[in-house]
């Protein structure tokens, strides 16, 4: 089910007849916010523009998809918003059962402040950047080194 923030307004928004992949992902930028537990749908979130509360549980002996390597004890999601300068945006649930009311109001704020979703939009757009730029530079790699084994077999 399709919820957006201008449905809990009181004003609904169809969902599409048929939903695609490409539909689902796209979709995203449709809502103001999105409320998640899941890494992928963080990322794909922010990568469209919106930004993501990712609620995390405080993990425990066994190890989920979310723990990393079996010896590492890392929550990916954590190291995603640690990576895009959004931690105040990680939710514990722990915290959330202790402090409800106070923890809802802090992602609020924070929610309703545009300079810190413009700290965590600025940080994806330089890592996008970055990751282009590396990209490209390997690819422009890789010509010239297949233009290079090319001239060899034509002068041997």
């Amino acid at each position: 089910m399709r919820t957006s923030v201008a449905a809990l307004r009181g004003e609904p928004k169809p969902a599409p007849a048929t939903g695609t992949l490409r539909d689902l992902i796209f979709g995203l930028s449709d809502y103001d916010v999105v409320l998640t537990d899941t890494y992928h749908l963080a990322i794909n979130a922010w990568a469209q523009g919106v930004p993501a509360v990712c609620l995390v549980d405080e993990g425990g002996a066994d190890w989920s998809v979310n723990s990393g390597e079996p010896n590492m004890r890392r929550d990916k999601r954590v190291d995603l918003y640690s990576q895009l300068d959004a931690l105040g945006l990680i939710v514990s649930l722990r915290g959330l059962r202790r402090r409800g009311p106070r923890e809802v109001r802090r992602v609020i704020q924070l929610l309703r402040t545009p300079e810190s979703l413009a700290v965590v939009r600025n940080r994806i757009d330089a890592l996008r950047d970055q990751s282009f730029e590396s990209i490209v530079t390997r690819l422009e790699e890789g010509t010239r080194d297949a233009a290079r084994e090319d001239r060899h077999l034509l002068t041997n």
